[in-house]
């Protein structure tokens, strides 16, 4: 799920901060998930924060900043930094190998 969502945001959004939606298995977007995505075109892509559409409707502004501060650290980081972390489990990594199906939902 969070490849095809990866995959559409490198595909055309250019940003910093994103909330985008992520369908859940077998379901569409609408009312799933909400991600929140410190994006660099062509260089990293990482999720910060994930909900529930039902369980909460939308991020408050505190909580948009402290977000995006996050994202700071993520996004300044370099390869090094990142493999440490992702070593001791601070982030993980996602490796998106499967060909890509044109599908949409």
């Amino acid at each position: 799920m969070l490849c095809v969502a990866a995959k559409e945001i490198e595909a055309g959004l250019v940003g910093f901060l994103l909330k985008t939606r992520v369908a859940a298995p077998g379901r569409g977007k609408s009312g799933n998930y909400r991600t929140i995505v410190g994006h660099r075109q062509a260089d990293r892509l990482i999720f910060v924060h994930g909900f529930a559409k039902n369980k909460i409707d939308s991020i408050k502004k505190n909580e948009k900043a402290a977000l995006r501060k996050l994202c700071d650290v993520y996004m300044g980081a370099d390869d090094k930094k990142l493999a440490e972390m992702i070593k001791k489990n601070t982030i993980r990594k996602i490796e998106c190998n499967e060909p890509d199906t044109g599908e949409r939902t």
